[in-house]
């Protein structure tokens, strides 16, 4: 189970590229996962899709599909907050090569985005 209280080590054991980005603010980022998911994971996300990095998007929503389905409340609201929805937002779901590497619960999570 992914539990909140560890948010920010599950991202960078899951996606250890975060590991030096975490590090450098660690004392910021320290008690605030949303701050680091959203300025920090979302950006890396974008970055990759830019790139067409597929092996890495593939990690990175395998991981939000995870937690999603596995990690407590406070977890799965801080994914879809500060991953789904500020994806949403960017508008980064508009094409079907990012709908590609959403899960099922993922899915589900952008639904209601634009429902918002």
């Amino acid at each position: 189970m992914f539990l909140y209280k560890n948010a920010i080590e599950c991202l960078i054991e899951n996606i250890p590229e975060l590991k030096s980005l975490y590090e450098e603010d660690q004392e910021y980022y320290e008690d605030l996962p949303y701050v680091f998911y959203e300025s920090v994971f979302t950006k890396y996300i974008v970055e990759m899709l830019e790139k067409k990095m597929d092996s890495k998007l593939v990690r990175c929503f395998d991981f939000v599909e995870k937690g999603l389905s596995e990690g407590d409340t406070d977890f799965k609201n801080l994914l879809e907050v500060s991953v789904i929805e500020a994806l949403f937002f960017e508008g980064k779901f508009n094409d079907k090569y990012t709908l590609s590497f959403l899960g099922k619960t993922s899915q589900q999570s952008l639904r209601k985005c634009n429902n918002i």
